[in-house]
């Protein structure tokens, strides 16, 4: 299972890769990085903030779909706020990967207001994510560079 460290490196990558000129030049593929990147956030914050009636890791595709179901109805889950904004840019970057715009029949370059919404909630997840592990763990989130190596105590589970 990789750790908190592991998913912060492939954060701190994304983080990088969104922010280039390259990735404003393919749309689509800052959509993907942009998802990719909170995914890994996300299982970051789950190895750190898991319990033993959480699970610490997604093991399945299917594991990382259900989970934003289940968090947005349990209002003591750290990612209670963030479940539907995780969808929806999941769903923004399912249409960059597979057929965009959304009911076309050809692969194409991601609408504007698409691509802006995607990073809308990507900053979003980001946010508040980061602000978690402020309340939470009262460290900074383990991608950024005041981080402490990324190494935040996960609890036990």
């Amino acid at each position: 299972m990789p750790t908190s460290s592991q998913h912060s490196i492939r954060v701190k990558q994304g983080l990088d890769f969104v922010n280039t000129a390259l990735a404003k030049e393919h749309p689509n593929e800052l959509v993907i990085a942009c998802f990719c990147t909170c995914l890994h956030m996300f299982e970051a914050a789950l190895y750190n903030f898991g319990t033993e009636e959480q699970p610490r890791h997604f093991n399945t595709h299917r594991d990382r779909y259900k989970f934003p179901s289940a968090a947005s109805s349990d209002s003591s889950s750290a990612f209670f706020e963030l479940a539907l904004d995780y969808q929806s840019l999941r769903d923004v970057s399912e249409q960059a990967r597979y057929l965009s715009p959304a009911g076309s029949e050809t692969y194409e370059p991601l609408i504007t207001t698409d691509v802006e919404s995607a990073r809308t909630l990507y900053e979003a997840i980001k946010k508040k994510l980061e602000s978690q592990y402020q309340q939470r763990l009262k460290n900074p989130a383990p991608w950024l560079p005041e981080s402490t190596g990324g190494t935040a105590a996960p609890q036990q589970g």
